[in-house]
C-alpha cells in the first residue's frame, strides 16, 4: 500500500514545535515540508525522490506505528504540555489518525526516534536524490 501523504507534529511551548509533512503530488512527484517555531530554526521545502514515502512506510510497518491509528487522548491537568500530531493517507484512502496531549500511545518514543531518525536523513537529501547507503 502507498503512502501519498505524511503529516507529523510534535513539541511543546516551551521546546518548540517540529512539522513534517511529504506528499505525493497529481503528477507523481513528491514534496517534503518541514518548518519549525517557538524557537526552532527549521524551513525546507523541497522535491525529494518518491523512495522517501517507501521507506517511510517500512519504517511504519517495522516500528508498528500503524497501531496508533484511533489513539487520541488529552491530559488537561497539564499545561503547556508535549503534544503530537500524525496523520498517514495511502492511496486506498485508509489512513493512520493519531493524536495526544501529555498522553501517548504504547511504543511512542520508539516510533517517534524512528520517525525523526528518518526524517533528519531526509533533511539531508538532495533535491530529489534517493536514498544512498553507506
Amino acid at each position: 500500500m502507498r503512502i501519498t501523504e505524511f503529516r507529523y507534529f510534535f513539541g511543546s511551548y516551551f521546546w518548540g514545535y517540529q512539522k513534517y509533512q511529504i506528499r505525493r503530488c497529481v503528477d507523481n512527484s513528491v514534496v517534503f515540508t518541514a518548518r519549525g517555531r517557538n524557537g526552532v530554526e527549521l524551513s525546507v521545502h523541497k522535491s525529494i525522490s518518491a523512495e522517501a514515502l517507501e521507506l517511510l512506510g517500512h519504517v511504519i510497518d517495522r516500528l508498528n506505528i500503524w497501531a496508533w491509528n484511533s489513539f487520541h487522548a488529552s491530559d488537561d491537568m497539564v499545561e503547556d504540555g508535549y503534544s503530537f500530531e500524525l496523520q498517514v493517507v495511502y492511496e486506498n484512502e485508509s489512513s493512520i489518525n493519531a493524536s495526544g496531549y501529555e498522553l501517548y500511545p504504547k511504543d511512542y518514543n520508539q516510533g517517534h526516534r524512528g520517525l525523526i531518525c528518518l526524517l533528519n536523513r531526509f533533511l539531508e537529501w538532495e533535491v530529489s536524490d534517493g536514498y544512498e547507503s553507506g
